[in-house]
């Protein structure tokens, strides 16, 4: 079996740029290329290295378990201890992510040996193996981050909530929608999202629609097209601010969160009034 030096030297920066470059990116880490390029050119001599070092093997697999940190620090310091674990963290466990993705793009290209638990260099490999999991392991980051992006947002969006339905005093998540501008009355219109509050919500509507009390209508447009919809005043508490609103029924019913809120409610609308 030969070894060519220059494979071992291209694979492990490719990987260990991937590597660190994703893990950065999942931890919200600021980095510079430079300092990428630097760890994991350390990372690839210390791959050309280690098969010539003549330690004992738990020696041996306790400096490929301190390579992660240092890695990690060469790369993203100066930054805080904590931001430096999780980052640790990450990216180890994207090593083994990628591994098992270009193992599975292995097996299912060509028949191949494992010895000592090892997988070795040889041209029996293809190239296409090691660039098709490159390329899956960055899709799936790419998505992966799309997503902790997305959840942030929503995260951040979500509000302690407070009104009442049917004289109950409700507790809710409320979600701030900045794309809900809907008014009715001069009122900001809030939907209430969750299944059992929306059961409760539609009795309340009901009796009051049979006591003669004033129910507020409107419509507005969706992808499907316009739709009614039909409510009832109520103070609203988001935080430290109340808003008198109209709160009524959402088409669609969600778990991630009980209200969706009108834009009223945004920190910053409150700063502009």
């Amino acid at each position: 079996m030969e070894i060519y030096i220059e494979y071992v030297v291209i694979d492990n920066m490719a990987i260990n740029s991937l590597l660190l470059w994703s893990a950065a990116l999942t931890a919200r880490i600021k980095v510079k290329w430079w300092k990428i390029m630097l760890a994991a050119a350390v990372g690839t001599g210390l791959a050309c290295v280690m098969p010539f070092i003549a330690v004992s093997s738990l020696l041996l697999a306790g400096i490929k378990i301190l390579i992660a940190p240092l890695l990690t620090f060469l790369a993203y310091s100066p930054v805080n201890v904590k931001k430096l674990v999780w980052s640790t963290l990450i990216f180890t466990a994207y090593t083994f992510v990628l591994g098992g993705i270009i193992l599975a793009f292995i097996y299912m290209g060509v028949n191949m040996t494992l010895e000592k638990a090892a997988v070795y260099y040889s041209s029996s490999i293809p190239i296409g193996a090691y660039l098709t999991g490159l390329a899956a392991f960055g899709f799936l980051i790419f998505k992966l981050n799309e997503f902790i992006k997305s959840e942030k947002r929503l995260r951040q969006n979500i509000k302690k909530t407070v009104f009442t339905i049917d004289g109950k005093e409700i507790t809710a998540d409320g979600f701030i929608d900045s794309g809900n501008t809907l008014f009715a009355d001069e009122l900001p219109v809030c939907f209430v999202s969750n299944k059992k509050l929306i059961t409760q919500l539609k009795n309340e509507i009901a009796s009051a629609t049979v006591n003669g009390e004033k129910i507020i209508s409107g419509e507005y447009m969706t992808v499907a097209g316009s739709s009614a919809f039909y409510g009832i005043q109520k103070e609203i508490q988001v935080g430290e601010k109340i808003e008198k609103a109209v709160l009524t029924v959402s088409k669609a019913e969600t778990s991630r969160y009980d209200i969706i809120l009108n834009a009223v409610f945004m920190e910053e609308n409150y700063e502009n009034n």
